[in-house]
């Protein structure tokens, strides 16, 4: 089960989940002409998603004909309902009750033209979150590096679920 969501017509959306999710600001790759330069955004593009029960691996490729390159973060997060301090529930649902909580991430850097594989790998939070709840679902969110400005561009908002694997029985 897994949801994705096209830049299309959800910039709005992808920005201000994002900014819940990071805490930060953050500006979608061409949602308005002032934040865009010249060559600078949509030059990375996603090509697929597989996840294990230890992370994600994340294909990326590169359009840039300029020669830079593309480069970027990949995150893992997802959202804890606390009693107090214990944790009773995580999901990918916003609501009040819920603090945001990253559960990993790696940066990615692209030649121009070139396509990888990158991969994020639970941190000691995600996989004792896996330990104590067995699945949990969680946002890959990514996002590229804008020439000129320290505001990243989302291009990809993925939802997926990690669960433990399976026991194996004697």
């Amino acid at each position: 089960m897994s949801r994705s969501f096209s830049l299309g017509s959800r910039r709005v959306l992808l920005a201000a989940v994002a900014s819940l999710l990071l805490g930060v600001s953050c500006a979608v790759a061409g949602a308005s002409a002032a934040t865009t330069t010249a060559g600078a955004l949509g030059l990375t593009h996603f090509v697929s998603l597989r996840s294990s029960s230890t992370g994600v691996a994340l294909r990326l490729s590169c359009s840039s004909t300029d020669g830079q390159g593309c480069s970027g973060a990949i995150f893992l997060t997802s959202d804890e309902t606390r009693q107090g301090k214990k944790v009773i529930a995580v999901g990918t649902r916003n609501h009040r009750t819920r603090v945001s909580v990253r559960l990993g991430q790696a940066s990615f850097s692209l030649a121009a033209g070139a396509t990888a594989t990158f991969r994020v790998k639970l941190d000691a939070t995600g996989f004792q979150l896996l330990r104590k709840l067995h699945t949990f679902s969680a946002w890959v969110l990514a996002n590229e590096a804008m020439a000129g400005t320290s505001t990243p561009a989302i291009f990809l908002l993925h939802s997926t679920v990690f669960s433990e694997p399976g026991h194996k029985h004697k």
